[in-house]
């Protein structure tokens, strides 16, 4: 199963998590398969801490935790 399969496999199960996606390679298909699900965002390689910093601050923090935003 591939990362893409299991992000199309989670909101059918139920389960819905923040998920960010990073890759080495981005092909039309995989970018269109992307596009319909809820994804924090995408990261292509190579990438800054900077960059990572910056997705992971866009997931909102769980209830009664500190949540990424303050890494």
């Amino acid at each position: 199963m591939s990362g893409l399969d299991l992000l199309e496999e989670l909101p059918r199960r139920g389960i819905t998590v923040p998920a960010i996606v990073i890759t080495g390679h981005t092909d039309e298909r995989s970018l269109q398969r992307l596009s319909t699900l809820r994804i924090v965002g995408l990261l292509e390689k190579p990438f800054s801490t900077a960059q990572l910093k910056e997705m992971l601050a866009r997931i909102p923090a769980a209830p009664g935790t500190a949540g990424p935003g303050s890494l």
